[in-house]
């Protein structure tokens, strides 16, 4: 019997195939060897009974994890536009995008538009005619997300994965970081260099800019494109695992190493103001914090104990060194700073303070 006219059962080895899998799953089994066929079969059900995942979600992350051809990226790449998250097409040969992406109006959000890019026929506007797009970007926070973005293969010899492995040194860590390179993490892109996009989603009001927090770890929101899923380049493919339903949400201590966006800081911060009732009622060192935070000044840690520290260390408030110091050892946006450092800080900003 040749290889095209076997049956998908007879592939498997099965006496039926499994009712509820997609005609397009079993299509592309179909044009699989026998191994690899029933590989990506038994992928596909742990995904889906043990993992918890859709079976369209399961089907496409098996496929793309043992057999990535058998699902073409655009296919991917329309997905992203189903969830209503919109493209912008990049140029292969400069890796700057088509038109101007601060202009929201430029980014794809027809499929159809998205084909004939991906074909060289052009947007609607013309751009690119003659010229197939296959790489496309997206903002990460205007779809309600916020991705690390884990470098790897680039020139320095960064290891993004490693990096942040770091930053979680003497702190548990959450599970789904466990073995990035093994597919823990619920939903991520694994890029031609071998690094890593991994999907959160973000329910507060900050916005963030695309920022460096460890060589090679890289925090992808606003102001900044990241590359989608299904796109090629001369080196390779984006290729998605798991669920954008299943990311997580991003993890605090991620985030307390973040600073906003110039136009979401406060053009105004506000102000302590100081009276009889103020001093006879000091504000509590958690306030005090909070004032620090919402200003947004700081630019790491150390810089956020000194800014507090400074605050609190006004003569109207009557706070000494050691009540402050004691305050940021368990103060959670800074944990992880070596105590010699916070104490270095608010010496400096109380000996600033009684100078002024």
């Amino acid at each position: 019997m040749t290889r095209e006219k076997q049956s998908f059962e007879e592939v498997l080895g099965m006496n039926e195939a499994p009712e509820s899998a997609s005609p397009a799953f079993l299509e592309a089994l179909a044009g699989l060897d026998e191994d690899t066929a029933e590989a990506v079969q038994e992928r596909a059900a742990i995904l889906q009974f043990e993992a918890g995942l859709s079976r369209a979600d399961a089907e496409r992350t098996a496929l793309a994890a043992y057999a990535p051809k058998a699902r073409d990226g655009i296919e991917d790449l329309k997905d992203f536009l189903a969830r209503e998250i919109p493209l912008i097409g990049i140029w292969p040969d400069s890796g700057a995008s088509i038109e101007p992406w601060s202009n929201r109006e430029n980014f794809t959000r027809d499929a159809e538009e998205l084909s004939n890019l991906w074909e060289g026929r052009g947007n609607a506007r013309g751009i690119a005619k003659g010229i197939p797009i296959r790489r496309f970007a997206f903002v990460p926070g205007e779809s309600g997300f916020i991705c690390l973005d884990l470098d790897r293969g680039h020139n320095g010899g960064a290891d993004g994965v490693a990096s942040l492995y770091e930053v979680f040194t003497g702190r548990p860590i959450p599970r789904y970081f466990t073995d990035i390179d093994q597919g823990s993490f619920p939903a991520y892109t694994r890029t031609p260099g071998g690094g890593f996009h991994l999907y959160f989603r973000y329910t507060g009001t900050r916005k963030y800019r695309h920022q460096s927090i460890a060589p090679g770890l890289e925090v992808v929101h606003f102001n900044h494109l990241l590359t989608a899923p299904g796109s090629k380049k001369e080196t390779g493919r984006y290729i998605f695992f798991g669920s954008l339903d299943a990311a997580p949400l991003f993890p605090p201590v991620l985030e307390w190493r973040l600073s906003p966006t110039d136009e979401f800081r406060p053009k105004h911060p506000p102000k302590p103001v100081f009276s009889d009732t103020l001093k006879r009622d000091r504000p509590d060192l958690d306030r005090i914090a909070q004032w620090t935070l919402d200003d947004g000044r700081y630019a790491g840690r150390n810089d956020l104990c000194y800014g507090i520290a400074f605050r609190a260390a006004r003569e109207e408030y009557g706070y000494s060194r050691e009540e402050v110091k004691a305050f940021l050892r368990s103060y959670g946006p800074v944990d992880g700073l070596p105590l010699r450092e916070i104490e270095s800080a608010v010496d400096s900003a109380f000996n600033r303070r009684r100078r002024a």
